[in-house]
């Protein structure tokens, strides 16, 4: 065999007994359709377990949680992946938890240490989305977790605003048992809105009782008694 043919074939043996090739699918899409052979064979090529999508959107973390794929989940996690890394809109993956109604994946990322109170971009927290959401479960873990029942968005809305305005009665009562303020005010308007404003906005009838039954008040009946 020629010296310049030795040389090329040589060449060619060591590019393929190099490492591990990533797949054609990226780590961020494979995560979120649960393809988890793709994750692995990405995390034995060096992928990095906590960078973001091309947009800056998430993890891998993030969308395998979005996905409520929880083999990859532990997979992510056992090597390293931040459970409480946001993205641009400041979330955690317990944000997109919550939108899915994953509460098996919620327990396994808060014993992974994700923070319950951890706030998006808004100043809102998991709670106030599994509030808004309707989501009791998920509610009642993270309260029981530590998460802040009269935690305040960056316009004063409370995670008992967000119940009472869509309608979620057993949620209102489940914050309320746990201590939130019924009279809070949000910075919206000349005299704020409380959650019963919030409610009989959208006439929740059985919610704005519950409220009143419970002390709840409008921010017009608070100003007229100097609150």
């Amino acid at each position: 065999m020629k010296p310049q043919l030795i040389a090329i074939v040589a060449a060619l043996l060591v590019v393929g007994c190099g490492g591990p090739s990533a797949p054609d699918i990226s780590i961020h899409e494979a995560a979120q359709k649960g393809n988890i052979e793709a994750v692995k064979q990405h995390l034995d090529a060096g992928a990095d377990v906590n960078a973001k999508n091309e947009w800056g959107e998430g993890t891998p973390l993030y969308h395998a949680a979005e996905g409520g794929h929880k083999e990859i989940i532990e997979l992510l996690i056992a090597k390293g992946a931040d459970v409480n890394a946001k993205n641009l809109r400041g979330e955690t993956s317990l944000y997109d938890v919550v939108g899915r109604g994953h509460k098996e994946i919620a327990e396994l990322l808060i014993a992974a240490g994700a923070d319950v109170n951890a706030k998006d971009k808004s100043e809102s927290t998991p709670l106030h989305s599994a509030a808004g959401r309707g989501h009791k479960e998920i509610a009642e873990l993270f309260i029981a977790k530590g998460a802040d029942v009269n935690a305040k968005s960056e316009n004063g809305v409370t995670p008992l605003h967000w119940a009472a305005l869509h309608g979620h009665k057993e949620i209102a009562k489940l914050l309320i048992a746990k201590g939130a303020h019924l009279n809070e005010k949000d910075d919206v308007g000349k005299l704020g809105r409380t959650p019963l404003d919030w409610a009989i906005s959208r006439n929740h009838i059985e919610i704005a009782d519950l409220l009143r039954k419970h002390g709840g008040k409008t921010g017009e009946e608070l100003e007229a008694e100097g609150k």
